[in-house]
């Protein structure tokens, strides 16, 4: 597994608050992956600022409260200046598992809102960290279930013999990357510009998978379980997830790679079921199905798989400034048409509402679906005039 290819794929993710997937590492010591995540820093063009709990204390986290004219501030660490001027960079948390118990709320806002004490991080600045199991960790403690379920979790591979063999015989003997010299700015545009349909497919698979195995949505684990402290099924990871399926196939992993980022936040063997889930179900490309390169047809002993391809293309459509909104939109109603005609207004229900609350009832296409689905749609307020 080609573990940069991962650490750039989790940096060039767009998220809520700008850019990148946070994920920590897991593995014994000595094993690279402190070395890697600076080889792709440098590959980046990323200032890398390294922050180790257990040896950097309160202040670089912004937690000391510090007396200002009467008030009690709380200052940005001095380190966060290296930040301002270009807005993109990385903060890595190397050793995360030294975090003192003290230490480890901080770690809440820092990993989902960018927040160091009373400061916001750029949205250009990424998040990675890395750490030993607890039990090989100097001083290590278990990750709370909070702060574990606000990042993704991978063991590190840091390859056999020959691939160490490799590195240690490159011309600099320092070790090259995997990954060819990347421009951030050009990085962030090309993947911007393939993002909304790659996450519409992707939002597409996972619900469809999620409304089958609707358990999965939350299953927390026991607070003493070794896993409460990794990846788990929830809201939270589960978006995480789905904008890591996106970036996966916009970054080329193989499906090994991309599973794994998937299981990652939400855990191995769920991300092992939806894999299956995906297989079993060979769901077609929704992009060239509203295009009119391909066809469906609805299988009636088939139901998820309808459901699934149906959930696809209704992400691609709801967005405001989806491509080519109306021609889908349109291609879509009629597509629903059918299935409601085949008997299968359950399944049809949901996309249709959908595509009614985005604004999609002026088409003519939409009104004999509206009209086979009058009651339903009239008790969710929703009306086709």
């Amino acid at each position: 597994m080609d573990m940069q290819k991962i650490i750039k794929t989790v940096w060039f993710t767009p998220t809520h608050r700008g850019w990148g997937l946070p994920l920590a590492f897991e593995a014994s010591p000595g094993t690279s992956k402190t070395a890697q995540i600076l080889q792709v820093s440098r590959t980046c063009g990323f200032y890398c600022e390294v922050l180790s709990p257990g040896e950097r204390g309160e202040g670089a986290f912004g937690v000391v409260p510090v007396p200002d004219k009467g008030v009690l501030t709380y200052p940005a660490p001095e380190w966060t200046k290296r930040f301002e001027q270009d807005g993109r960079g990385v903060v890595f948390l190397d050793e995360l598992t030294t975090a003192a118990p003290a230490l480890q709320p901080p770690l809440l806002g820092l990993f989902l809102e960018g927040r160091i004490g009373g400061y916001t991080l750029p949205a250009g600045v990424r998040l990675i960290a890395a750490y030993n199991k607890p039990e090989e960790a100097a001083a290590g403690y278990d990750l709370p279930v909070p702060v574990a379920n606000r990042m993704g979790h991978m063991l590190f591979d840091a390859g056999d013999v020959e691939a160490w063999i490799d590195w240690l015989m490159t011309e600099d003997g320092l070790g090259a990357g995997t990954l060819e010299p990347i421009n951030p700015e050009e990085e962030e545009e090309r993947v911007l510009f393939r993002w909304s349909e790659s996450f519409a497919v992707a939002k597409g698979k996972v619900a469809a998978f999620v409304k089958r195995r609707g358990e999965l949505l939350h299953r927390m684990p026991p607070v003493h379980d070794p896993n409460a402290s990794r990846a788990w099924p929830s809201r939270r990871s589960w978006e995480f997830a789905t904008r890591a399926l996106a970036a996966s196939a916009i970054h080329d992993l193989t499906e090994d790679e991309s599973i794994s980022l998937v299981g990652a936040f939400v855990g191995t063997d769920v991300a092992g079921e939806f894999l299956t889930f995906l297989k079993e179900h060979d769901l077609p490309d929704p992009v060239e199905l509203l295009d009119g390169k391909i066809t469906f047809k609805h299988e009636p002993l088939r139901l998820d798989r309808t459901y699934a391809v149906l959930s696809a293309c209704t992400a691609l459509v709801v967005p405001p400034k989806a491509a080519r909104r109306d021609e889908r939109a349109r291609v879509l109603w009629t597509i629903l048409h059918d299935i409601v005609k085949a008997g299968a207004k359950d399944v049809a229900f949901g996309p249709a509402r959908r595509m009614a609350k985005a604004g999609h009832l002026k088409h003519k296409e939409a009104r004999p679906v509206l009209a086979q689905l009058n009651k339903v749609m009239e008790a969710a307020g929703i009306t086709g005039r």
